[in-house]
């Protein structure tokens, strides 16, 4: 019997001497994660930054649709825009036979500022479509930059890419930038239940007044992000500063937009992907129905869409939309997740080459 309790005693003992060993490994653990979250939340920070001083190095003001346009032939650190006035590789002209060429539009997650240019999102995604397809050869042009809408992509695709031959056009599409609208401005995008909508004439391409209002709109952010790093608050102010006719106008020239895009992209694939919402947990009911409309809108003839692909990467709050940015793991796993979803749509061998 003593011998028995010395036993259980010394278990006890054992036990004890287990916790405390594992206490400090539980805390090195705990401050790593505090520190890899203050890392995260300081480099999205730090990225806003970032985008400002590279639209001052390398962005041109146009009279056009597209007051951010970066200028061909700069440098900006490890980032290098071509001589068309996109980052990535220069594009051969005329296309070669058995080339497939690949364009990738989207805002700053598709510029991926902070990473080399082998770790951005179509790099990976090109990179992913060869490896499955040994018969063609790939390249790519990345049609983004940081705030870049729907507005921006179809100028860029109808003046500087007209005669590019595209064969897949990739939209990484976060849709209207509901983030900077009012915080009060309750969009319904049911034309009945909107009367601000009501007055919109849908027929029309790209009337003077709605052309005028997205300028305003670019002026806005190209001003305000720069004090906001300084005084949060004016966040509050720039929301409050549009009214709701407005905020339905622009969302009108992104629909006008995204129509030119489809029209120009007839002769290639069109695959559309949708993240904004899914990838920032904040998911408004006027998101959800603009992007419903539009998957309805353009669903069909050869246009493949995966409104839900980009779920799976939101483990934590800003996972996608953040750390493609700057991280390339989190860029690594977005492009397997849509070049998979692509190569569904091409389940025979070498089917993606024709």
């Amino acid at each position: 019997m003593i011998s028995a309790f010395m036993t259980s005693e010394r278990s006890r003992e054992l036990a004890f001497v287990g916790f405390l060993a594992l206490v400090p490994v539980l805390l090195l653990l705990l401050v790593e994660v505090a520190i890899r979250l203050g890392v995260d939340d300081g480099l999205l920070r730090d990225t806003e930054g970032d985008h400002w001083d590279f639209w001052l190095e390398v962005g041109v003001a146009e009279p056009a649709i597209t007051t951010f346009r970066m200028r061909p032939d700069t440098v900006y650190g490890h980032v290098s825009i071509n001589s068309i006035g996109f980052r990535g590789p220069e594009l051969q002209n005329p296309k070669p036979p058995g080339r497939v060429r690949v364009a990738v539009l989207g805002t700053s997650t598709v510029l991926g500022l902070a990473l080399e240019q082998d770790q951005t999102l179509p790099a990976l995604i090109v990179e992913r479509l060869s490896d499955q397809n040994r018969t063609c050869t790939f390249d790519y042009v990345s049609v983004s930059g940081p705030r870049y809408q729907q507005t921006d992509l179809a100028w860029l695709l109808e003046n500087v890419l007209a005669d590019a031959a595209i064969d897949h056009v990739i939209i990484l599409d976060p849709g209207p930038n509901f983030r900077e609208r009012k915080q009060n401005a309750a969009i319904d995008l049911d034309q009945e239940a909107n009367p601000a909508l009501e007055t919109q004439d849908r027929s029309h391409s790209d009337p003077d007044e709605v052309l005028e209002l997205v300028k305003k709109f670019r002026i806005y952010w190209k001003y305000w992000v720069p004090r906001n790093r300084l005084e949060p608050d004016r966040s509050d102010r720039f929301r409050n500063a549009m009214s709701d006719q407005e905020i339905a106008s622009i969302i009108e020239a992104e629909r006008v937009a995204l129509d030119k895009i489809v029209r120009f992209s007839q002769d290639a694939d069109i695959h559309h992907f949708h993240f904004h919402g899914l990838a920032r947990g904040d998911e408004h009911e006027a998101d959800q129905r603009w992007k419903s409309e539009t998957i309805e809108t353009y669903s069909g003839d050869g246009f493949t869409v995966f409104p839900d692909v980009l779920k799976a990467v939101r483990p934590t709050r800003n996972y996608f939309y953040s750390r493609a940015h700057y991280n390339p793991k989190g860029a690594d796993l977005a492009a397997a997740l849509i070049t998979n979803r692509i190569l569904d749509a091409f389940p025979e061998p070498g089917s993606i080459c024709e």
